[in-house]
Order: C-alpha cells, then structure tokens, then sequence
C-alpha cells in the first residue's frame, strides 16, 4: 500500500468527519443551512423562461415532441440548463407546465 496515498485518504475521512460533525451540532443550535430561498427562485426563472417559450409553442401544439424539438434545436433556442439540443421530454415538460397539450 503506498503510504502517501493512505495518508491522503486518513487526512479527508477525519475532514468529512469534523465537517459532518459541525454541521450537526449547528443544526442543534437552531442554524439555517442552506438558501430557503432557492426553490422560489429556481420557480420563478423557470416561470419566467417558459413564458418566453410560449408563442413559439402554441404555434407547433399539433407536431409531435420529437419534432418540436428538432425545430427548437434548428432554431438554436436554449433548453431550460442552457444546452444547445432539445429533446422530446424536455419539450413534453415545458408544454405541461405551460398547459399547452401535445402530440
């Protein structure tokens, strides 16, 4: 066993260790961890994207997913994490939330 890497692998178990174990007593003490405001952001950004979405999906409601995303692709529109190809469950999940029905 190499010893350098041992003592690598010693040295970030009692990290994870000390930093499990504070976060823990933190929590004992009543500290928030975290943004409680994440989800309502994530919410509104995700509102606020597909409201631009909308008319070009209301134009296309009666292709299939799969060609909807060609052309979203095609048309170099971003999909909700910034990629540069749409997929057809993407699509599904942007029209659902848009109450927009598909094929």
């Amino acid at each position: 066993m190499d010893p350098v890497k041992t003592d690598r692998a010693l040295r970030s178990s009692f990290r994870s260790e000390r930093t499990r174990d504070a976060l823990a007593k933190a929590k004992q003490r009543g500290v928030v961890l975290g943004n409680p405001n994440v989800g309502k952001m994530v919410t509104e950004a995700t509102a606020a994207r597909d409201a631009e979405l909308r008319p070009i999906l209301e134009t296309m409601w009666d292709q299939t997913y799969r060609e909807i995303a060609e052309a979203l692709t095609d048309r170099g529109i971003k999909t909700p994490r910034g990629g540069d190809v749409w997929n057809q469950v993407t699509v599904m999940r942007v029209m659902k939330r848009l109450g927009i029905a598909g094929k």
